[in-house]
């Protein structure tokens, strides 16, 4: 049997001078989050009469989260605005993220991200047409976490 997870966000837009963003109100709704691996960049030296190489430093580069979002709202109008704001929070120069995933709490600082629209927006008949657009965010953020865990 699957156990559901519980995923929730929250992005800072100081820069903008806006209060932060939630991303699981408001016709926002966080579908996944996948964080990057670990990757390093390394001083190395090697020669010709050597085997091999010398490690000389290590360091932690910069890791790529993946952000899906599900932006939905009663009109083309409100679903492209909220898009609009979207992509507004996420192309700040520098910014935070938030996440809660079942009740575990991380921060970490961000770098302007790139966006992708998941798939073509789609009417499902109710009562009313409901318009829906799934948005991918890769997010470039600092190795080390500014609070909690992975």
């Amino acid at each position: 049997m699957r156990q559901s997870i519980t995923v929730r966000a929250w992005v800072t837009r100081s820069s903008l001078g806006l209060p932060k963003l939630d991303l699981s109100t408001g016709g926002y709704d966080v579908v996944s989050l996948t964080s990057g691996g670990v990757t390093w960049r390394r001083t190395v030296v090697q020669g010709k009469h050597q085997r091999g190489r010398a490690l000389v430093q290590a360091q932690q580069d910069t890791v790529t989260d993946v952000l899906v979002v599900r932006v939905s709202g009663t009109s083309q109008t409100q679903v492209e605005n909220r898009v609009a704001v979207l992509r507004q929070a996420f192309s700040q120069f520098t910014y935070t993220l938030t996440t809660e995933i079942d009740g575990v709490v991380r921060t970490i600082d961000c770098e302007p991200a790139d966006m992708a629209i998941v798939g073509d927006d789609t009417r499902q008949k109710t009562l009313t047409y409901h318009l829906m657009r799934e948005v991918s965010l890769s997010i470039p953020r600092d190795p080390q976490l500014m609070d909690g865990a992975l």
